[in-house]
């Protein structure tokens, strides 16, 4: 029955110049319509607003309708602690030569840290790593 039904859509397809019942036309299902959206988005004020009237004293409500309207808040608007940031790291993509020349450098730069590093990598219990007290900048007259 099924399949004479197709054929007679398919048929009737055909005929039709313009217009007509076309597979897969038309907005996807539970995709919302602009106006859909903007009813949630009145909504969604509706409901900041009550619950901050609620808060300041203005509006009288039974607990459960305030975890009610918190459920639907939740619904509608994501929290910031929902949503997740990636941000994309300079070092992550760095060369590894690139890396060993900057380490060559540091160390030039600061012998101890080559010593604490190497100590590390010697000692089977962690190192405390101990700050080098630096000379006082010389002061010009």
């Amino acid at each position: 029955m099924r399949v004479y039904i197709a054929r007679v859509i398919d048929e009737q397809i055909k005929k039709e110049t313009r217009g007509g019942f076309r597979p897969g036309a038309g907005r996807p299902r539970g995709t919302q319509s602009k106006t859909n959206r903007e009813q949630w988005a009145q909504r969604l004020g509706e409901i900041k607003k009550r619950l901050m009237d609620h808060g300041l004293g203005k509006v009288e409500m039974q607990p459960s309708q305030v975890k009610a309207l918190e459920v639907l808040l939740d619904r509608l608007e994501p929290r910031l602690s929902a949503i997740e940031h990636t941000e994309a790291n300079p070092r992550d993509a760095a060369d590894p030569a690139q890396l060993a020349a900057r380490l060559a450098a540091l160390f030039n730069e600061k012998p101890h840290l080559f010593e604490q590093v190497m100590a590390l990598k010697n000692a089977s219990q962690p190192l405390q790593v101990v700050e080098q007290q630096r000379d006082p900048l010389p002061t010009t007259h």
